[in-house]
């Protein structure tokens, strides 16, 4: 389940679409590029077009249910975080709270 979100050639702006799996609540490590300075996630239903909910951590067990510190994501409500670029990539662990929803996530340099 585990993803990797990636960009051959120079850093620059990523969209890209997550399959979080079939079991609602259940966490998806997905891995954003260590130059990741800005990084956007919304969840949607499997049908990529109706608003979903879910939860996002910095902590989880890839297919595993989220964990207590997870942070709830609302509909329509993109959770946003600033990074600092680093030597290490940035792990988010994101869960739907639907089975199949996709999580979109847009990375900036």
């Amino acid at each position: 389940m585990a993803f990797n979100v990636t960009k051959t050639g120079s850093p620059g702006p990523i969209t890209d679409q997550v399959a979080l799996g079939g079991t609602a609540g259940n966490v998806t490590r997905v891995t954003f590029p260590r130059w990741a300075r800005e990084i956007s996630v919304r969840i949607f239903a499997s049908n990529n077009t109706t608003p979903s909910a879910g939860f996002v951590s910095h902590s989880g067990t890839d297919g595993a249910a989220y964990n207590a510190d997870a942070v709830r994501l609302e509909e329509s409500v993109p959770f946003m975080v600033n990074c600092s670029p680093g030597s290490h990539a940035v792990v988010l662990y994101i869960a739907g709270d639907g089975a199949n929803d996709v999580a979109h996530v847009v990375v900036g340099a």
